[in-house]
């Protein structure tokens, strides 16, 4: 039980960290250019689409940290929500483990969102420091995004219903 007390708190932290770039990024690049022009939407191949202020921006970090809370806070409910879904595990110990790995798999994928955030924001406003430069993306970083989201859902059910164990 320490290890995933330990695991959510690292996972707090590091959510804050990539929060704290995120601002600070923001907030460095519209006190030096005011009307700088950056986009707001990207198409799946990694075209800008849609172009707003920099201060658009905050609305990216406010729906990124909305993501954040509710997954923290859903996970830590699901148990009393959901309780048809828990049946799945023959025991209470199973369940009180299955309700906590929900809550750290919750976690991770909504750092997992963040971290493509801050890199999103990265990418955008260092482009936006180089005037001339486009600010198409590559299509390759958002195909691993989704692979890597893929691939956290894939292992973190494995993870959760590990918890159960056969009826003997």
């Amino acid at each position: 039980m320490i290890r995933i007390k330990t695991a959510s708190i690292v996972l707090h932290v590091l959510f804050s960290m990539t929060l704290l770039f995120q601002m600070g990024a923001v907030l460095i690049i519209s006190s030096t250019s005011d009307d700088l022009t950056v986009p707001i939407h990207f198409s799946i191949d990694g075209t800008a689409d849609s172009f707003g202020t920099i201060q658009d921006y905050l609305i990216l970090i406010g729906v990124n940290i909305l993501v954040y809370a509710l997954s923290v806070i859903g996970a830590k409910f699901v148990r009393k929500t959901n309780p048809q879904q828990f049946d799945f595990f023959h025991t209470e110990l199973e369940k009180q483990k299955a309700a906590v790995k929900i809550k750290i798999f919750a976690q991770v994928l909504a750092f997992h969102f963040s971290a493509f955030v801050t890199w999103l924001i990265a990418s955008v406003l260092r482009r936006a420091w180089n005037p001339g430069s486009d600010y198409n993306l590559d299509s390759i970083h958002i195909l691993v995004f989704i692979g890597l989201t893929a691939g956290i859902l894939f292992l973190g059910f494995l993870w959760i219903f590990k918890t159960r164990r056969p009826i003997r």
